[in-house]
C-alpha cells in the first residue's frame, strides 16, 4: 500500500468511533516485517503486557511467527478476519502466505 498499515486502521478506528487521542503512534512500515520490527520502538515506550495483531485470516500463520519473534517475552495475540474473495484468488493467496512463512522460517 502507499501507507503504512496501521493508518489505514486508524481510519477504521475513527471513522467506527474510537476517538483519535485513544490510538497510539503507529510504525511507518511496508510490510508485515517491519510492522513486526518496527513496533519495538513503540511496545517499549508503553511497555504493555500484551499486543493484539489484527490481520486477516490468510495472514495468521506469518504475523504470528513475526510478532512472537519479536516480543517473544509478551503476551502476543493474533485477531483475524475472515478474508471474502473468490476461490481461486483466496487459494492463490494462501500458497503465496505459505511460501512466505517457510522463507521466514529458515532465515531465522
Amino acid at each position: 500500500t502507499d501507507k503504512p498499515h496501521a493508518y489505514y486502521t486508524s481510519q477504521y478506528l475513527i471513522e467506527n468511533g474510537i476517538s483519535e487521542d485513544m490510538i497510539l503512534e503507529h510504525a511507518e512500515s511496508g510490510n508485515t516485517v517491519e510492522d513486526a520490527e518496527f513496533s519495538r520502538p513503540i511496545v517499549e515506550k508503553y511497555r504493555p503486557y500484551k499486543i493484539t495483531v489484527v490481520t486477516s485470516d490468510f495472514h495468521y500463520g506469518r504475523a504470528d511467527f513475526l510478532f512472537n519473534k519479536e516480543f517473544p517475552d509478551i503476551d502476543v495475540k493474533i485477531s483475524v478476519c475472515e478474508t471474502v474473495l473468490p476461490h481461486d484468488k483466496l487459494e492463490k493467496i494462501r500458497k503465496h502466505e505459505k511460501n512466505a512463512l517457510r522463507k521466514l522460517k529458515e532465515c531465522k
